[in-house]
């Protein structure tokens, strides 16, 4: 049995197995590293025997039972009639879960079907508190299934299906257009909508008192242990890719890390954050800014699910965003144009960031801590190389370049930070 969503290397067959629950068949496989699974459906009857398919949630049959309640491992809580499937899309496949487009008798709804069984996980958290909080911001939680017989931890959660342009999209095509141009389109509307969306997020956040999301304390401490992501991830990249780019990044996250470790404040506070907010998180429509999936980053290893960390992580991981659209809209992924960025896509870089950080703090948002904020853009591009290189996706150069830029002082954001050398 292949599937699409596996990267290739990664399925190691040999640790796979099937079992049955409540009624459903499902295959657990150790895929990357980690323990993943699926449910099967029996697809075709051949003369050798029964053909199966993964991901038995896009026969509406059996969604319909997972919904209602009849599948008896599972247990589902609906805020409103649970819809009536005649016609489930597969939206997304990969590593972390499943999304279906599903169209029913009384609309058209988003589902996600998580591949981790997480007792930590936070998205249906994060939904339920925030789509209250603060109506329109996220998408709407109206059913969450859960398992019966493992903690009651969620096994998929069925939203309002959000209308609206991925921000990912529009911030490619301007630096697209600002280097055919030669004259920067940085997007100052849209960054500050997006700014003022993520501020009042974060004050949502900093405000929650429930045991999940109260904010906690911070400590020197924390700060070492979010360094120490980055000298394990230079081991990795060591085994992933020993050469070029791959092999100068190795060597310089240990040093990197102790660095802007020494830079770094302390910060007085650690909360829930998103944890992995890039553009392709984000859905505009008109003048509203709708922020999606909180699941976390797939391979985020050694960091923890649901880990409160500080705001300036969900705004490097914007920055380090508008670092990968200016790349792709520029078409040029060569090594030599990815270390020494055209002085055009430099300052669409900045003002970019600039219009949502501006924005960001009108809105309320804590004025973050330049040290802080730099700190995080390195954890975090180093983080997006092992994902890039994982996931087979092709595109690591573009964080490998970004964090061999930061060592040598010559970094558009960092810049703009006043943190170079």
């Amino acid at each position: 049995m292949k599937a699409s969503w596996v990267p290739r290397g990664c399925w190691e067959a040999s640790e796979a197995s099937c079992f049955e629950a409540g009624g459903m068949v499902f295959i657990q496989a150790r895929i990357c590293g980690e323990p993943l699974w699926a449910s099967i459906i029996e697809a075709t009857h051949t003369p050798g025997g029964f053909q199966y398919a993964l991901d038995a949630e896009l026969d509406p049959r059996r969604l319909k039972h997972l919904l209602e309640g009849s599948v008896r491992s599972f247990e589902p809580v609906c805020r409103i009639e649970p819809p009536e499937p005649s016609l489930i899309i597969s939206a997304s496949r990969g590593l972390q879960s499943l999304g279906l487009r599903i169209y029913g008798d009384s609309g058209v709804f988003f589902a996600k079907v998580y591949r981790r069984r997480e007792p930590r996980n936070p998205e249906p958290h994060m939904l339920d508190y925030l789509s209250t909080r603060i109506p329109g911001l996220v998408p709407k939680p109206y059913c969450i299934v859960r398992y019966r017989w493992d903690r009651g931890i969620p096994y998929m959660v069925v939203l309002g299906d959000e209308p609206g342009r991925v921000a990912a999209e529009t911030y490619v095509e301007a630096a697209r257009l600002s280097v055919q141009e030669e004259e920067p389109r940085p997007l100052p509307l849209l960054g500050g909508l997006i700014g003022e969306a993520v501020a009042w997020m974060h004050r949502a956040l900093l405000n929650c008192r429930d045991e999940w999301c109260a904010p906690e304390d911070a400590s020197a401490k924390d700060l070492e242990r979010w360094a120490r992501r980055m000298i394990h991830r230079a081991s990795l990249l060591g085994e992933l890719l020993p050469k070029d780019l791959g092999l100068k990044a190795s060597q310089i996250l240990p040093s990197m890390a102790s660095r802007l470790l020494r830079r770094a404040e302390v910060p007085r506070a650690k909360s829930m954050v998103h944890g992995d907010l890039h553009l392709g998180q984000i859905k505009v429509n008109g003048s509203r800014v709708v922020i999606t999936d909180f699941e976390g980053e797939p391979y985020r290893s050694p960091a923890l699910v649901g880990e409160k960390e500080t705001p300036e992580r969900d705004l490097a991981c914007l920055a380090r965003s508008i670092d990968y659209a200016a790349h792709l809209g520029s078409g040029r992924l060569e090594q030599e144009a990815l270390l020494n960025p055209p002085p055009v896509l430099w300052e669409w870089i900045q003002r970019s960031f600039k219009a949502i950080l501006e924005a960001y703090v009108a809105a309320g948002g804590s004025r973050p801590s330049p040290g802080l904020l730099a700190f995080w853009l390195a954890e975090r591009a180093s983080y997006e190389a092992i994902y890039e290189l994982k996931a087979g996706t092709g595109l690591h150069p573009i964080p490998l370049a970004a964090i061999a830029r930061m060592w040598e002082g010559r970094d558009p954001l960092l810049e703009m930070l006043g943190e170079q050398g």
